[in-house]
C-alpha cells in the first residue's frame, strides 16, 4: 500500500478543526481513499513531487479540499440534497442521481495536478475530461 499524498493535519490546517477519535479514523480513511484516487487520476504524481516539479504543498491542499468534500457529504448526510429551516424540510436526491461518489477528484483538481503546456512532454496525451 502506497504512503498518503498527505495527512491529517493538511485537513485540519484548512478546516481549522482538530479531529479526534472516531472522526479521526474517518479522516484517515478518506485521506487513504483521496491519494489513491489522486494517483489514478494524475500519472507519476510520486515521481513529479519528488524530483521537485510538483509542489507537495499543493497536492497536499487539493487532497484536503477533497476530503472536507466527502465531510460535508456526510455530515449533511448521504443522498440528501438540500435541508430547509426553520420548517425543517428534506430534500433527498434521486438514486438514480447519486452518481458521484463520496470521494471524488473533479476535473478542477486534476487540472491544477496536471502538466502545463509549459512544462509537460513533447508528446503529451491528456486522459480525461476536456
Amino acid at each position: 500500500m502506497a504512503t498518503p499524498l498527505f495527512d491529517h493535519t493538511d485537513v485540519e490546517g484548512l478546516s481549522g478543526v482538530t479531529y479526534t477519535d472516531g472522526d479521526l479514523a474517518r479522516v484517515n480513511k478518506l485521506i487513504t481513499i483521496a491519494s489513491a484516487k489522486i494517483r489514478n487520476k494524475v500519472s507519476k504524481i510520486d515521481d513529479r513531487i519528488a524530483s521537485g516539479a510538483l509542489d507537495p504543498e499543493l497536492v497536499a491542499g487539493i487532497g484536503a479540499e477533497i476530503v472536507l468534500r466527502a465531510l460535508t457529504v456526510i455530515e449533511r448526510g448521504i443522498g440528501v440534497r438540500r435541508t430547509e429551516y426553520p420548517e425543517w424540510s428534506t430534500e433527498y436526491e434521486p438514486v438514480s442521481d447519486s452518481g458521484r461518489p463520496l470521494v471524488y477528484v473533479s476535473a478542477a483538481d486534476v487540472e491544477d495536478l496536471i502538466d502545463t503546456p509549459e512544462t509537460g512532454d513533447a508528446f503529451t496525451i491528456r486522459i480525461g475530461p476536456a
